[in-house]
């Protein structure tokens, strides 16, 4: 598939890029962007939350009261779980759950993604960005010139560009990130895509690589 290449303006520049099918024009497959997306969203958790547990409460050790003839059920200490200010019985521990996807679901989730952006008539091809300064201003204007505004949308770069992230960053609706990054849910959460015509060219091959290496493996 080729399609048009937009200049900065908003303009089409005449040139037309080639989006690789294997990439741009597969069949979506929902399991596999779900999966994906679960994985990522996992991932994105600190894995901070801790509770204490019995053992970890500060109590007094003491008895409560004497084990027998007092009527009350039986108390070894104030640290337990049915009293107030003991501990859980089973108490949260730090550490971040990991939900595994394998490689291949996650290269067709990340197809699938681009696929149906495409599909939808919701990405675009800009020239390559050069942005002499780090102004607001400037990001606000290219995203108007190509008619994104008020939405969430997603620019891929060939390589991150350090004017044009600190331009986007006081923008809300708008995340910069590099071709070898972006993920599936980052795809999933724009309702628009830019693509600077170099990640188009990075993402044609991307995936060709993978695929040559593990044909090589095989071997």
């Amino acid at each position: 598939m080729r399609v048009n290449v937009f200049t900065a303006g908003g303009e089409e520049s005449g040139k037309k890029i080639n989006l690789n099918p294997l990439v741009f024009e597969v069949e979506p497959s929902k399991d596999a962007i779900f999966s994906s997306v679960v994985a990522e969203m996992w991932h994105l958790k600190q894995g901070s939350r801790a509770t204490k547990s019995k053992a970890q409460v500060k109590v007094s050790g003491k008895k409560p009261w004497r084990q027998k003839g007092t009527g009350r059920a039986r108390v070894g200490t104030l640290g337990s779980p049915i009293w107030k200010g003991g501990g859980h019985t089973f108490a949260i521990k730090p550490g971040v759950r990991s939900h595994k996807v394998n490689k291949k679901v996650k290269q067709l989730a990340r197809k699938s993604a681009f696929s149906v952006h495409v599909k939808a008539g919701t990405l675009k091809v800009v020239e390559e960005l050069k942005f002499e300064t780090h102004k607001t201003s400037q990001m606000r204007t290219l995203l108007k010139n190509l008619g994104i505004g008020g939405v969430n949308s997603l620019l891929i770069l060939k390589e991150l560009s350090e004017n044009i992230l600190l331009s986007a960053r006081n923008i809300p609706n708008i995340m910069v990130v590099s071709a070898g990054s972006s993920s599936t849910l980052d795809l999933v959460s724009s309702k628009k895509v830019i693509l600077e015509s170099g990640a188009v060219e990075i993402l044609n091959n991307l995936f060709d690589k993978d695929k040559k290496a593990s044909k090589g493996d095989s071997e």
